[in-house]
């Protein structure tokens, strides 16, 4: 059966909190220190996740600016469908786009949304 280590060092709250996610995260080897190359492993990946929450982040900030800059630059315009609120132009290195707000659904839903 594995020791718990409960020395003092990163960690040492979780291993009072929660022991048995403690001998996952820091087990012991036979000498009562923990495993270097287990604790190395545990250690990377908790940075590999931190490092992913933060690109999330910033894409998940830069999607919002991006809509809101869209919503703000939606312009009404005569001849548009009933329900549009505006429509908008874009150019971008690979081509145009053009992009129309509907205020509620359409009456025809595209297949790709059903």
């Amino acid at each position: 059966m594995r020791k718990l280590c409960l020395k003092p060092r990163r960690g040492y709250k979780l291993a009072q909190a929660a022991p048995v996610l403690s001998l996952w995260f820091f087990p012991a080897s036979h000498e009562g220190e923990p495993d270097v190359v287990e604790l190395i492993l545990a250690e990377s990946a908790g940075a590999v996740l931190r490092w992913l929450h933060v690109i999330a982040g910033i894409a998940w900030i830069g999607s919002s600016f991006y809509f809101i800059h869209l919503d703000f630059s939606l312009k009404p315009r005569p001849g548009l469908p009933a329900g549009v609120k505006g429509d908008e132009w874009q150019i971008r290195g690979d081509g145009f786009y053009h992009t129309m707000k509907y205020l509620v659904a359409p009456a025809q839903m595209p297949d790709s949304l059903t």
